[in-house]
């Protein structure tokens, strides 16, 4: 897909099941491929990274933010697509294991599949210090244009504009 896009495409949306490495690595030369097709650069090709966020007033809030995000992830490592990402991470063995736990509905198992480690591959956790330094960190060098935040559905605009307010300074 991030082939087709750098061959037909001005820009490209990262799925939040994503790391810096990955971009960096595997996502990108596949774009510069595909716009090396029609005489471009991948620096042709902006990208737009949705990003998951744990975020929370307190410890629990946080922790709940976590739950849902883990909960996420392992949705998305469940599906074949996702292989290669666990592979780059050093988890492909997860992957099968966690394709039965969804087809029977295991999601308890699904939860404990996906390490601490891997969700700080994918995540940007509000306990690791202050987000806008942390987002600005993560995406250095130009290796995205933007940043969306792949928040807690229910949780309010008002704290992630907060944080958008402080990434634009």
């Amino acid at each position: 897909m991030a082939r087709a896009a750098g061959e037909a495409a001005d820009g490209f949306c990262v799925h939040p099941m994503h790391s810096p490495g990955y971009l960096r690595d595997i996502v990108k030369p596949a774009i510069g491929e595909g716009a090396q097709r029609r005489g471009k650069t991948v620096t042709d090709v902006s990208l737009l990274a949705e990003t998951f966020i744990i975020r929370g007033e307190t410890e629990t809030e946080r922790r709940s933010a976590e739950l849902a995000v883990r909960q996420q992830v392992a949705f998305y490592a469940s599906t074949p697509s996702y292989r290669t990402f666990l592979d780059y991470h050093g988890h492909g063995d997860i992957g099968k294991p966690l394709s039965a736990a969804m087809r029977y509905r295991d999601f308890d198992s699904m939860l404990k599949l996906i390490t601490d480690n891997l969700l700080a591959e994918v995540a940007v956790s509000e306990a690791d210090g202050d987000f806008a330094s942390l987002i600005r960190a993560r995406y250095d060098d130009g290796l995205v244009q933007r940043v969306t935040l792949y928040d807690e559905v229910g949780r309010g605009a008002e704290p992630v504009r907060a944080y958008l307010e402080r990434l634009r300074t």
